[in-house]
C-alpha cells in the first residue's frame, strides 16, 4: 500500500476520533443530564469500538506483507463504521429519547 493511502488512512482516523471526541464532549453530556446514562454509557463503549477497529485498519494498511485484496476487504469493513454511526444519530437525536416517559426509550 502507498504512503498516500497510509496518510489518508492516518487522516481518516484523526477526523473520526475527533468526531467521536466531540460527541464524547457534548452528546454524551447531555444524554447524562436529562438522565439517560445507559445511551450515554452505550455511545462511550461503541466509540472506544470504533477507536479499535480503525487503529486495527490502519496498522493493516501499513503492512506492506498484506495482500491488496485484503486491505481493501477490510476498508470495506470501514462503512460499518459509517452505518452504525448513522443508525446511533437517528436512535439518539430523535424526540423519543427526550421524552419523559420510560416507555420512549
Amino acid at each position: 500500500m502507498s504512503l498516500k493511502s497510509r496518510e489518508r488512512g492516518q487522516h481518516l482516523y484523526t477526523k473520526v476520533c475527533l468526531h467521536f471526541d466531540l460527541e464524547d464532549a457534548i452528546l454524551v453530556s447531555a444524554l447524562r443530564d436529562v438522565g439517560k446514562f445507559e445511551p450515554a454509557g452505550d455511545v462511550e463503549v461503541e466509540h472506544h469500538e470504533r477507536r479499535e477497529l480503525l487503529i486495527y485498519l490502519l496498522e493493516r494498511l501499513g503492512d506492506e506483507a498484506q495482500p491488496l485484496v485484503l486491505l481493501v476487504r477490510d476498508l470495506l469493513g470501514f462503512t460499518s463504521i459509517r452505518d452504525d454511526m448513522m443508525a446511533e444519530a437517528a436512535d439518539l437525536l430523535s424526540d423519543r429519547l427526550f421524552r419523559d416517559d420510560l416507555e420512549a426509550v
